[in-house]
């Protein structure tokens, strides 16, 4: 146990005994020593008037322990909904870990559409998180990969593979259009999600 904990159990085993104490036998005692109320003699209470005011200090107690019993209800609902909010965090990155390892695993991938597909997920993955080291990584990730240098297949290998294009020569971007479309959409996705 901790020692924060000890000391938590210790003072809410002392208000049980306290509260269990003023309930029955200290009522009468706080009643005399506490309020200063005479009980019997000649000034004091007599009758059922010694009844009603213990009665009183006992409702009195009640009212106090229920308003500390709310107390620490209050403050195990706070400490649960934080747990709960950082197991739901820690979740939420391994999912996202995992969706980016799956994306670049498929970047690797021989045909075709596997690779576009991984393009697609990475940038899916850049859009739908907020944390922008993830974000920049995407990116990262996509730029790198489409500076990679491109080996065309053989004449008789084209199954699974998109067509290679040479670069428009004149008038247009020095980057293959691919290239100039996929790092705008990545740098798109990377600014600020709309709240």
């Amino acid at each position: 146990m901790k020692p924060v904990s000890v000391v938590v159990t210790a003072v809410g085993v002392a208000l049980v005994v306290g509260i269990v104490w003023v309930l029955d036998p200290g009522a009468r005692w706080v009643l005399e020593h506490v309020d200063g109320v005479v009980i019997g003699g000649p000034t004091g209470l007599a009758g059922e008037k010694p009844a009603v005011a213990v009665d009183a200090v006992r409702g009195r107690v009640l009212a106090v322990a229920t308003g500390l019993a709310a107390l620490v209800a209050v403050f195990y609902t706070a400490r649960n909904a934080h747990t709960a909010r950082r197991t739901f965090q820690l979740g939420e990155r391994g999912h996202a870990t995992d969706r980016y390892g799956k994306a670049v695993e498929q970047l690797g991938s021989d045909p075709a559409p596997g690779r576009l597909g991984g393009l697609y997920a990475l940038e899916q993955l850049a859009q739908d998180n907020r944390d922008p080291v993830l974000r920049q990584t995407v990116v990262d990730v996509i730029c790198a990969y489409l500076r990679m240098p491109y080996t065309p297949p053989l004449d008789g290998d084209r199954s699974g593979h998109l067509r290679y294009q040479e670069p428009p020569a004149a008038g247009g971007s020095s980057a293959p259009p691919t290239l100039t479309t996929a790092t705008g959409r990545a740098s798109a996705s990377t600014s600020p999600a709309p709240p």
